[in-house]
């Protein structure tokens, strides 16, 4: 009979960076695409005025946290925008890598920051047996400037895809 793995939860403190200047624009749309293969997320944002950025976005660390993005979702007092989902988005071809996403506002601005962490970091935290928690850094890779309203709607669409993609 074959043993079960057991599952272990750790806390793990994660740390953000920057290591220079991000790419930072105020975005107007976004489009999201699932990319079977890989099990990325292609997150398409669109920018006034100019072409927005290109995310490969992998989210194995959010599907165990579905719960709680749900939770802060629905304790936003606003309503989400759902004109900032489009079919179209004018967005560079080069995309870059995040497997982190870090939400927050404060008054009539939200920024939602893309990042990335060392998966190895990751491992080497959850094999720790200290009493501390473990620290992992994340460093910032794309920040997205917006409504309240348009990162609701960004949040709710990639907890829904992220929920899908589980089923699959």
């Amino acid at each position: 009979m074959a043993e079960k793995p057991t599952k272990k939860t750790v806390a793990i403190t994660i740390k953000r960076e920057r290591i220079g200047i991000p790419r930072t624009f105020v975005a107007t749309g976004f489009r999201l695409r699932a990319d079977k293969g890989t099990g990325l997320i292609d997150v398409l944002l669109e920018a006034s005025g100019q072409k927005g950025e290109r995310v490969m976005f992998d989210p194995v660390l959010l599907r165990g946290n579905l719960e709680s993005l749900k939770r802060y979702a629905a304790s936003l007092a606003i309503e989400q925008d759902d004109a900032a989902q489009k079919d179209d988005t004018l967005a560079v071809d080069q995309a870059v890598f995040a497997n982190i996403v870090h939400f927050s506002q404060v008054g009539g601005r939200a920024e939602t920051v893309f990042g990335m962490f060392s998966l190895s970091d990751w491992v080497e935290a959850t094999r720790q047996t200290k009493e501390k928690t473990p620290e992992i850094r994340s460093v910032d890779v794309v920040v997205v400037m917006s409504s309240p309203a348009f990162q609701k709607k960004l949040l709710l669409e990639l907890v829904l895809m992220i929920s899908q993609q589980g089923k699959e």
